[in-house]
This record gives C-alpha cells, structure tokens and sequence, in this order.
C-alpha cells in the first residue's frame, strides 16, 4: 500500500516484521489493534513495522519526525495513516476481510 510521507513509501507486512513488532512491544499483532491500545502511539508503530521491509534501518523516533513534518500539511491526518495501515494489512493477508473466506470455501 502506497502512501507519500517524505518520499513514495510502500507499507507491507511480512511475518518478519510482525515479529519484530511483537518482540519490540510486547504484545501481538491484533493487540495492536485493538480499541483500548490504538492511538497515535500505536499508528506510528504499526506504520514503522509495515515500513521495515524496505527501510530495515529505520527508527521509530526518525519516522516520527518524518510523520510531525508530513502533519504539518493541512490536507493530511493521522488517520489517513491508520486506513492505509488496514488496507496493508488486508493486502498482506494479516487482517480478514469479510467475505473472502466464504468465497474461497
């Protein structure tokens, strides 16, 4: 899923990185997600694993700066972030989508 920060980035999630994701935080994957945990903190997280197949090297507090200088432009909101999260969630095949199970039953 592309989203246009700094620069063109493709956010994907690979097993790799949830497993990282888990191993930096502490908790799993739809933890994450949950209601109770999701807010900014959570966004910029979820958003630095699905980046890490691409920029390995890149660090929460550098994506941080990125995203606050990408905020600064007033057609952009953090959920915009949060939706391009899902839909690279649902393309990765770590988040359902309904219907597609029965379709493939």
């Amino acid at each position: 899923m592309i989203i246009e920060l700094d620069k063109t980035r493709d956010v994907k999630f690979t097993l790799g990185s949830i497993r990282k994701g888990k191993q930096t935080f502490g908790i799993g994957l739809m933890q994450m997600l949950s209601v109770e945990q999701m807010g900014p903190d959570n966004i910029v997280d979820l958003l630095w694993m699905g980046l890490l197949h691409e920029d390995p090297g890149l660090t929460r507090k550098s994506l941080d700066k990125i995203i606050e200088e990408w905020l600064n432009e007033p057609e952009n909101q953090l959920n915009q972030i949060d939706t391009v999260i899902v839909e690279a969630l649902k393309e990765s095949k770590f988040l359902a989508v309904p219907g597609v199970a029965e379709k493939n039953s």
